[in-house]
């Protein structure tokens, strides 16, 4: 069979392609072929699931030539591997299976059944399933990239009746790294960048692989300014990653050939995609101040996003409600009744609220004399303290524990109208915070009755 480069077909576990000159001869032959493999392996070729496909014949001949083979009659674009094969890749339309799978997989009725930290989790993992294959070969459309964003803030905030709830965080800081104060969600368009990227270094590190010595076939030897060949008047998915160069050029994010190299075990270079959206992040985004706080492993998923969330100033305090234009009448304090009902009011004006700081730092035994205006004052008060980190890590677990006990404490008396009890309130964070060392830190011999005297520095110091 006449080939181009000697590569007559392309061949994936029982995924075949052949490809040749356009002939009768080269049908039979092919036939004969397929033929003698039955014979000697006992491996019949499936006749349903076969297609033959002609680049230039008219569809009489090519219905002609699909009678000597009993096959299907193919024709572009057509599906290999899970992949559109001369497909226009431009167009939202052979992106509409992806991005229908990735609605079905976010869906409302998950969004119900799910804490925000679930559905964040959730979001992450779908990311990394569905669309990473086809962003690790196709570069995505403005409009794809939008599609599929929209459906993973809908459903990160959740809906309600069928239309989005508050969104109380603007969606570029979900996405930030936690490093810079976001949320580690991460940008689609960076995943499409770092995945076409990645076949860069590919290309340069496996010189006598099939593939390189095709496209070197195609596109010539002569190196382009990325030290890869590309000539651009040959469409196809090789010229998207100059399209990826290009478009980071263009945000002022300059690349080079260490970006994204990483030293594995073994010391030997390697490409990370991590690394290489961790560097465009970091260039193209804007840090997020958060004070001393931290992504403490010990404390739930949810809490944690709970306190990032006050930390920002985006709970849904009455004061923010108003703010955003929702006329609640009343905006007083859900727990004591008097000032406005604000974030800083809830966590360290409020006099109910003091009250609990006051029992919380004498059983951890801790002086706190300097009047804080917001919950990172008192982050930071902690943090001046002398002590281990160690020390410092499970204090911070029972920060966090006191702010998520009062805010719920304060949603019962709100909705639930139960009364807010001070020692209740303390009693509970004591709880939470013992439950939260004892299954998620190293410290799971830790005994309750010397938790409650706080008296743990032998094992924590």
């Amino acid at each position: 069979m006449s080939t181009l480069h000697s590569t007559p077909h392309l061949c994936y576990a029982d995924d075949v392609i052949f490809m040749g000159s356009w002939s009768k001869k080269n049908v039979m032959n092919l036939k004969r072929i397929l033929r003698c493999l039955q014979l000697v392996s006992g491996l019949k070729v499936n006749l349903m699931k076969s297609s033959l496909m002609g680049v230039g014949p008219k569809e009489d001949e090519v219905h002609r030539m699909v009678g000597l083979l009993n096959y299907k009659a193919g024709s572009l674009p057509f599906l290999y591997l899970g992949l559109p094969v001369g497909e226009n890749m431009k167009r939202i339309g052979p992106w509409r299976p992806i991005i229908d799978k990735f609605a079905k997989k976010l869906s409302n009725w998950k969004a119900k059944t799910l804490s925000m930290g679930g559905r964040i989790t959730l979001s992450k993992a779908v990311l990394g399933n569905l669309p990473a294959y086809y962003l690790s070969i196709f570069k995505a459309s403005v409009k794809v990239i939008n599609s599929l964003e929209g459906i993973r803030r809908a459903f990160v905030w959740g809906k309600l009746g069928g239309k989005n709830k508050l969104q109380w965080v603007a969606w570029k800081k979900v996405q930030a790294p936690k490093n810079m104060g976001g949320l580690g969600l991460g940008e689609i368009r960076s995943l499409n960048w770092a995945l076409l990227a990645k076949w860069k270094w590919r290309f340069r590190n496996n010189p006598t692989q099939l593939w390189t010595k095709v496209l070197r076939a195609i596109h010539g030897n002569d190196n382009s300014p990325l030290g890869i060949p590309i000539k651009r008047d040959r469409p196809g998915v090789w010229k998207d990653i100059n399209l990826v160069y290009a478009e980071l050029k263009k945000a002022r994010v300059e690349i080079t050939d260490n970006t994204g190299i990483v030293n594995n075990n073994d010391s030997i270079q390697t490409f990370s995609v991590a690394t290489f959206r961790s560097f465009v992040a970091e260039k193209m985004g804007k840090k997020t101040e958060v004070g001393h706080f931290t992504w403490n492993r010990w404390v739930p998923n949810k809490v944690l996003l709970f306190v990032w969330r006050l930390i920002l100033g985006s709970i849904a305090t009455k004061a923010a409600f108003d703010h955003r234009g929702i006329n609640l009448g009343n905006l007083e304090c859900g727990i004591c009744g008097g000032d406005v009902e604000t974030v800083n009011h809830l966590t360290v004006e409020c006099t109910l609220v003091k009250a609990v700081w006051w029992h919380v730092f004498n059983w951890i035994k801790i002086s706190v004399s300097v009047q804080v205006s917001d919950f990172n004052g008192l982050l930071d008060e902690v943090y001046k303290q002398k002590g281990s980190k160690i020390w410092k890590k499970t204090i911070e677990v029972v920060l966090y524990a006191a702010v998520w006990r009062v805010w719920k404490s304060r949603n019962g008396k709100v909705f639930e109208n139960i009364p807010f009890s001070v020692l209740k309130v303390v009693e509970e964070i004591k709880e939470d915070s013992y439950f939260w060392l004892k299954h998620r830190s190293p410290f799971s011999k830790l005994d309750w009755m010397r938790w409650r005297d706080f008296n743990i520095r032998d094992i924590i110091m």
